[in-house]
């Protein structure tokens, strides 16, 4: 079991209040969506889907959000709204973007997302990962990690 401190972790209340900021900024001040990149956030919140982080969140209890299907499924919308407008910049940064999802198999980690989720709360993961098959106009390969992961199960 893991040892959690509201004095030195991000709860996720926390991490989903911080989400929600990022996607208001992301979305209404296009230089911060640039910087975000340039910082290597977006590294970050892709390893927040990641099977240990998910599990982790669950160990929380229920009066931070954790514990339980919920905060997993604010924590997907608000990720997945975050990497769908990521997906609108300038096509230079979309190259370099779709680049870095490629390379930390988002594909993968957004399919497995979605055992965690129930139906309601599919929309957002199976919107991005549409936009990201369905568009792959420099066949980065997502199309063969999706039939790969089992992705046509999901529909």
């Amino acid at each position: 079991m893991v040892t959690l401190s509201p004095k030195t972790d991000l709860s996720p209340r926390g991490l989903i209040t911080l989400l929600m900021l990022m996607h208001e900024l992301h979305s209404e001040y296009k230089p911060f969506a640039t910087k975000f990149f340039e910082e290597k956030c977006f590294e970050v919140l892709v390893v927040l889907l990641k099977e240990g982080q998910l599990l982790t969140i669950q160990e929380w209890p229920v009066g931070a959000f954790g514990g339980g299907a919920t905060c997993i499924q604010l924590l997907s919308a608000n990720l997945m709204k975050i990497f769908i407008l990521s997906l609108q910049l300038s096509e230079a940064e979309v190259d370099k973007i779709t680049w870095l999802f490629y390379n930390n198999n988002i594909v993968k980690l957004t399919i497995n997302l979605t055992k965690y989720l129930n139906k309601d709360s599919m929309n957002s993961p199976l919107s991005f990962l549409c936009r990201l098959v369905l568009y792959d106009s420099k066949e980065r390969g997502f199309i063969k990690q999706f039939v790969d992961e089992k992705g046509l199960q999901l529909y």
